[in-house]
């Protein structure tokens, strides 16, 4: 079936999204049957990274091997999420 991306929350000050909230993309899709959460800032802030996952970047040029870290951009909120390509 293909790739996903998955983007799963690993530190979190927002009181919406948990540590271990997860937000799956199937192509340019949210997964809304996979995901457990979503939320629009952090979509619009880790869309560039996770099309470039889609589209076989190199984890490692973000300093990991088979992940891209990010960041939710509201400072008040902030979540860090890892994104990862996850096979089908």
């Amino acid at each position: 079936m293909g790739e996903a991306v998955e983007a799963i929350a690993v530190e979190s000050k927002c009181p919406d999204v948990k540590v271990g909230s997860r937000m799956v993309f199937e192509g340019p899709m949210l997964s809304v049957k996979e995901s457990t959460v979503a939320c629009c800032s952090a979509i619009v802030a880790m869309y560039p990274l996770i099309l470039a996952l889609r589209f076989n970047a190199d984890p490692s040029a973000w300093g990991h091997p088979d992940k891209i870290m990010a960041q939710c951009p509201d400072n008040c909120s902030s979540v860090v999420f890892e994104l990862r390509k996850i096979s089908r």
